[in-house]
């Protein structure tokens, strides 16, 4: 398992008041996590602790390790082509 800690400043928005503009709850921080670090695994789990969030998640498997190698690779082959629109949009489709 890998753990994160991130200042609850980070994921939101505060007013004029120091307060945040939404709600500070699982399920929004889960929708600003989505949106700000797409990257995170799913699941991931969530707790709040103060002004701050822990998130935990499980760390990165050998076959995601050798796909992501073997993506890099043709990643590589495609530039050395000039086939950057297709590289763009192989990159876009994995991770729009």
């Amino acid at each position: 398992m890998q753990q994160i800690r991130l200042k609850l400043d980070y994921l939101y928005g505060f007013g004029d008041a120091g307060q945040p503009v939404v709600p500070v709850t699982v399920e929004s921080i889960s929708t600003l996590l989505k949106q700000y670090l797409p990257f995170l695994p799913d699941p991931t789990r969530i707790d709040i602790q103060g002004d701050e969030v822990e998130l935990t998640f499980d760390g990165v498997t050998e076959s995601r390790r050798q796909e992501a190698k073997r993506l890099a690779g043709k990643a590589v082959e495609r530039a050395k082509k000039g086939e950057y629109v297709i590289l763009i949009e192989a990159t876009l489709v994995r991770h729009g």
